[in-house]
């Protein structure tokens, strides 16, 4: 399933109550790094449906880009069952891909 873009914190805490596990991508157009890896988050999201992959424009909701504290581009945010537990900073494809996995597989 191709990632959901969103824009306020009502989306995000509607899909944050649907989905067991969550990725969100915190992004800007203009964000070079940002372009490169969304190739790597797109194809993640065909791989594992069993999490929600989320993009957020920082450009287009400041709400949200407030509430998660988000201060650079792109920021990695995972969240289970609601409770944020993890983020990175960076686009690194591989890095991303091992988050991913580490974090939502089935212990």
């Amino acid at each position: 399933m191709a990632p959901v873009c969103i824009t306020t914190k009502a989306e995000l805490d509607d899909i944050l109550a649907k989905h067991k596990l969550v990725v969100i991508d915190m992004y800007a157009e203009w964000c070079g790094p940002c372009k490169m890896i969304a190739p790597t988050f797109n194809k993640l999201s065909e791989e594992r449906e069993d999490v929600a992959f989320i993009k957020v424009d920082v450009d287009e909701s400041d709400e949200i880009t407030e509430f998660l504290k988000v201060a650079a581009m792109p920021t990695f945010i995972f969240f289970k069952n609601s409770q944020e537990i993890h983020r990175f900073q960076g686009a690194n494809g591989d890095k991303l891909k091992k988050d991913v996995n580490n974090y939502f597989s089935e212990k």
